[in-house]
């Protein structure tokens, strides 16, 4: 069964939430626009999911948004591959710059951050002048404020963080909507056998080290960038957040407001 097929199968009811949904809706407001139970929101958006076979209720919206667009279905299997390519040649190696800086980006801030269980572990604090680095009293977040997620809290969690950057609700992570990640250094040697324990970690103060913000949002979307279009889909997001997915972890301020929303 093709996806035309599939999305015929959604009911206007359903149709209804998904098109919210891509506005950044929560089900509770969804729930008050259309005189039901968050229950029943909720409801929908499992069943267009099932029907659609995917993840997220996000990447649902999106196939939806698509077709009403009339895009991305038989006028994209009809397109030309040398259109995708059509860019002029200084916009292709600006890119290739680019993505050569993310490599370099990811693989030092891999070192820094490899036992943080979660992406938003370390507090942002203003970047130092260029060429500087300033010491001051971050440090990553206590693993007692992380708690065991669910399947459906790990699911809802990654597509809060998808929806909050997917400012246009386009269904993607644009280079200029993508954040600016940070390098943080620990001045501190670790003396013991293996890699240091989280609690070590915790324990460290560290400095920024200032990054050129177009360079990092081309890292930051490189890092899952597959079909190298630029941007992110859900999809694409989840290969960035695959190690805080693996960790089966989230954090309990985030948990709180999400039951205080229901």
């Amino acid at each position: 069964m093709d996806e035309r097929s599939d999305l015929a199968r959604l009911t206007e009811r359903e149709k209804e939430c998904l098109r919210r949904w891509l506005k950044h809706k929560t089900a509770k407001e969804i729930a008050l626009e259309l005189g039901i139970s968050h229950h029943a929101v909720e409801k929908r958006l499992k069943v267009a999911r099932t029907k659609l076979n995917v993840f997220s209720s996000l990447e649902a919206a999106r196939l939806l948004a698509e077709e009403e667009r009339g895009e991305g279905y038989g006028q994209a299997a009809s397109q030309s591959p040398d259109l995708h390519s059509a860019s002029p040649a200084s916009e292709k190696r600006l890119y290739r710059q680019l993505i050569l800086g993310a490599l370099v980006m990811i693989l030092v801030t891999a070192v820094i951050i490899a036992l943080a269980a979660q992406s938003s572990g370390v507090v942002a604090t203003p970047s130092a002048p260029a060429g500087e680095t300033q010491p001051d009293n971050v440090r990553m977040a206590s693993a007692s404020e992380f708690v065991d997620g669910t399947p459906e809290e790990l699911r809802a969690f990654a597509e809060d963080r998808f929806r909050a950057m997917d400012k246009d609700g386009s269904g993607f992570i644009e280079r200029e909507e993508a954040p600016v990640p940070q390098i943080r250094l620990i001045d501190a040697t670790w003396d013991g056998d293996g890699q240091p324990p989280r609690e070590w970690f915790e324990q460290q103060r560290t400095r920024p080290v200032p990054l050129d913000p177009v360079m990092a949002r081309a890292a930051y979307i490189a890092q899952g960038d597959a079909n190298a279009d630029g941007k992110l889909s859900f999809d694409e997001y989840l290969t960035i957040r695959k190690a805080d997915l693996n960790a089966k972890r989230v954090p309990i301020s985030w948990r709180e407001q999400r039951q205080a929303r229901r």
